[in-house]
């Protein structure tokens, strides 16, 4: 027999009653991570990955700045270091650009993590207020009722099991409360604070364009200074001179002994002559043989292909070998020089930055360094020589033909 109430005259109302606000529970648990949020999650770390490279940039051309420091003042001295600057600048340029790209992404995944949890709180709110709601109707006896009206011993254990599980839910979500009003908060924090850098970041930004320019100025100043003295310019020419001279030591060293013990290079690079690919896709600026030099307008030998390629354009290896020089030269800037055993040696300079150490074997077409214009008088360009027995050749006999 039932006991009679009106708030539950029927078993099956009481049940299905009770059941309805457990299901209500589950209905309100938890959120699905939105797509737009997952992808910027993989975005930021992307952007993030790509600011620890340029922040490692930054560091490099800061030793080498300092390096500078110690060295003689001569004129190829004062170009390059105001080519160092310049990258240096150019590199922190980037790296606060991408630091105003990381910290805008940040921002937008606090936006997110604050929406998800703004919605979840305001879900656990409306579900305990369904619960009050619920427990104001049926009254302080409310569980005893609906136990005794329940008949079967099947059913009064269905009934004490939801009843137990609301019990809990309801404690759960009141703890999930107080836990999630403090993670809004700590994020509410964070976001104010990245706000904030965002708009410093733009300042340091036009501040950094500022030294950009005027380091890409004062090297300009200082170029078109050899150009118009007499006297400057036959000093750049004579330092010009001395490098070339300290190279052709520095190769005579680097061909000297037995090559081909030093290298283990399997395939012989006589083979593969008119089947080579050139070191970069970039247009010949000065070919082999005589040239009159565009600065000093003199008859001088030009012993390799010099390109004109746009900074950071790769530059690879034109057959398999091993690296034994890569740092930088004097009138060369950054150097890359490979042993391609059989006496055959390969060099690629004014390079950007080397991507490749001392000792470390290489195959044909693997990116050595990246371009530009480091010690260069002639701006962004790739100077590439190709030597046998320490005797510049012509490379371009060397290269597949352009059909």
């Amino acid at each position: 027999m039932f006991i009679k109430n009106s708030r539950f005259s029927k078993r099956a109302v009481s049940l299905t009653a009770l059941f309805s606000l457990f299901l209500a529970i589950f209905l309100t648990i938890g959120l699905t991570a939105d797509e737009t949020e997952i992808q910027t999650v993989d975005k930021l770390k992307n952007e993030q990955d790509k600011l620890i490279i340029l922040q490692k940039d930054v560091e490099e051309l800061t030793t080498q700045v300092k390096d500078f420091e110690s060295q003689e003042n001569s004129l190829l001295e004062q170009v390059e270091k105001y080519q160092l600057m310049y990258n240096l600048r150019d590199a922190e340029y980037k790296g606060i650009t991408q630091q105003s790209k990381t910290v805008e992404l940040e921002i937008r995944k606090n936006e997110y993590v604050v929406a998800e949890i703004n919605e979840r709180i305001e879900k656990n709110l409306t579900y305990l207020k369904i619960r009050m709601r619920t427990l104001y109707k049926i009254g302080e006896l409310n569980n005893l009722r609906l136990l005794l009206s329940l008949k079967s011993p099947s059913e009064v254990k269905k009934g004490m099991w939801y009843l137990s599980r609301l019990t809990d839910e309801d404690r759960k979500r009141i703890l999930q409360m107080e836990k999630d009003q403090e993670i809004l908060q700590k994020r509410l924090e964070e976001l104010h604070f990245q706000r904030e850098q965002t708009q410093e970041l733009k300042s340091l930004l036009q501040k950094k364009r500022k030294q950009v320019k005027e380091t890409l100025n004062g090297k300009q100043d200082l170029l078109e200074s050899i150009l118009d003295n007499k006297t400057k310019r036959q000093t750049a020419l004579d330092e010009l001179q001395k490098a070339k001279e300290q190279m052709g030591r520095l190769i005579e060293k680097l061909a000297s002994g037995d090559i081909n013990a030093r290298v283990d290079i399997k395939l012989d690079i006589v083979k593969f002559k008119g089947l080579l690919n050139p070191p970069v896709a970039g247009v010949v600026k000065k070919k082999f043989g005589i040239e009159t030099h565009p600065i000093f307008n003199i008859k001088i030998p030009h012993n390799g292909i010099t390109y004109s390629v746009e900074n950071g354009t790769e530059v690879k290896s034109v057959f398999n070998g091993k690296v034994i020089y890569s740092k930088r030269f004097r009138g060369y800037g950054n150097l890359v020089i490979v042993d391609h055993g059989h006496k055959y040696l390969s060099f690629y300079a004014h390079l950007l930055k080397p991507l490749v150490n001392v000792g470390e074997s290489v195959i044909r077409n693997q990116t050595l360094a990246l371009s530009g214009e480091s010690g260069s008088l002639e701006g962004p360009q790739l100077y590439f020589e190709l030597l046998y027995d320490g005797k510049p050749i012509d490379p371009m006999l060397w290269f597949k033909s352009k059909e």
